[in-house]
């Protein structure tokens, strides 16, 4: 905690004496574009930019806004005041959803061991939003699984963050939270339609080939990509090459994901926050607060104070190159990895586990294949 808390102190002051671009300039000009009446220009780039660079929060380059048109109901509200007003209520109310969704999984003050958490902060991402939908509906798995899957569903304005669920909830047969979640994102998209039109939806479509296309002309540096992929390409691996590899891993992911909760698997959760990292070759380093999971869960329930150390720095490098302070690869994939493995290679009781009551979301069974009533 003492490296976290130096890592914080040193990160602000750099930030503070220099500024550099936040993402909520993006969400807000989405939100103000979308109150003026025109919401598909959210996915205009030259439009959006131009509102963009009216903060002074838009130091160069280019911050799309490649979101589907739900997310735009969360950033509207935002839009009707001005950007630095807009800025610290965004913030304060996605990071207490956050915080107050890890109470289970990851309490304070382990909510905060990620780097992540203080980017997230300081650009104002929405990292803290789709970590707090995730971490909050499959603590509540064990116990409301409607519910459960109707807050996931929500994971439709970042939907890859959202690949493995099907994956985890069909190999545990939680059909009601299946059907919650399906209920969920088709409300939202419906929503969506009704109040932006069909016009806000192909914008969005169009635009999502000329960000990708960002990505791939090398328009963002390969170690802000916390992907396997993006690894690679960092190694002089070309393109697909990196892409057999990356789907390899993601395979492997998936895989993992499929055991560990058709069995039951105490750190069921926390490997499926750790695979989830792993399944999109174009994921942010911010996107990747989702290890605070697996990370508390070897803080709290499976002490490995080494282990902890190692997916912490591996964590942390990533964010120390945006000050010039570590000019190697992104490491987060290899976090990611190392945690699936030591969570699965270590089981522990499923009674222990759900009585303890932390991260694994586990329900009782009996009998093979079958839960008690």
């Amino acid at each position: 905690m003492l490296l976290l808390a130096a890592y914080y102190v040193v990160s602000t002051w750099r930030t503070f004496y220099h500024p550099i671009t936040t993402d909520f300039a993006s969400f807000w000009a989405a939100g103000r574009l979308t109150l003026q009446g025109a919401p598909w220009d959210a996915y205009n780039i030259p439009v959006h930019k131009a509102l963009e660079l009216t903060t002074g929060a838009l130091k160069s380059g280019v911050n799309p806004f490649p979101y589907p048109p739900p997310f735009l109901f969360f950033v509207a509200p935002f839009g009707a005041v001005p950007y630095w007003i807009g800025i610290f209520p965004w913030v304060g109310i996605t990071g207490a959803l956050y915080v107050w969704a890890c109470r289970r999984a990851a309490p304070m003050p382990y909510a905060l061991i990620h780097p992540a958490a203080l980017v997230n902060a300081l650009i104002g991402q929405n990292g803290f939003l789709t970590s707090a939908i995730f971490i909050g509906g499959t603590s509540l798995l064990s116990t409301r699984p409607w519910l459960a899957g109707a807050i996931l569903g929500v994971l439709v304005i970042k939907p890859q963050l959202a690949l493995l669920l099907p994956v985890a909830l069909i190999a545990a047969r939680e059909w009601k939270a299946i059907a919650g979640g399906v209920a969920t994102s088709s409300i939202l998209l419906l929503l969506a339609l009704i109040a932006f039109g069909i016009t806000t939806y192909q914008a969005f479509l169009a635009i999502l080939p000329h960000y990708t296309a960002f990505v791939q002309q090398g328009m963002l540096p390969w170690n802000e990509l916390a992907s396997v992929f993006a690894l690679c390409r960092f190694m002089g691996l070309p393109e697909t090459p990196s892409l057999i590899v990356h789907a390899m891993v993601a395979a492997a992911a998936a895989l993992a994901t499929w055991h560990a909760w058709s069995r039951d698997h105490p750190a069921k959760v926390p490997v499926l926050c750790a695979a989830t990292l792993l399944i999109p070759p174009y994921i942010y380093t911010h996107d990747t607060l989702l290890m605070v999971v697996p990370m508390a869960y070897f803080i709290q329930r499976n002490p490995r104070p080494a282990l902890v150390f190692i997916l912490w720095l591996f964590c942390a490098l990533p964010f120390a190159s945006y000050a010039d302070l570590y000019p190697g690869p992104n490491t987060i994939p290899i976090a990611a990895i190392l945690s699936m493995g030591f969570l699965l290679s270590s089981p522990e009781p499923a009674a222990s586990a759900a009585h303890r009551g932390t991260g694994g979301a586990s329900r009782p069974r009996a009998g093979r294949g079958r839960r008690s009533a």
